[in-house]
């Protein structure tokens, strides 16, 4: 399932990879390396796609219908959410577009 990867800029070349969290810092990528990543870049997959099929996550910036988003983790709802400056919306709302990230 798509929820249990994780992303993170790797440290010795800024690169971003996905894979599965081993410990703190390391991230397993699919063919078996480890890599030691930023922890401030290390962010989990929504389990969504957007309108061009690449992975959504914890972060990223997203853009419907002109207006810009930022998914994040609310405990609250218990679950990621698209989050603007005045309002907060389930996942399941909208599709829309990546166009960044908060780590760039």
């Amino acid at each position: 399932m798509d929820r249990r990867l994780f992303r993170g800029k790797r440290r010795d070349n800024g690169l971003w990879i996905a894979g599965n969290v081993i410990v703190d810092l390391y991230i397993k990528e699919e063919n078996g390396i480890q890599r030691m990543v930023w922890e401030d870049t290390i962010s989990q997959c929504t389990g969504k796609r957007d309108v061009n099929n690449q992975l959504i996550f914890e972060g990223d910036i997203v853009r419907y219908n002109g207006d810009k988003y930022t998914v994040v983790w609310l405990d609250s709802m218990a679950a990621f959410a698209y989050k603007s400056v005045t309002m907060e919306l389930r996942m399941d709302t909208f599709t829309p577009e990546i166009v960044g990230n908060i780590y760039n």
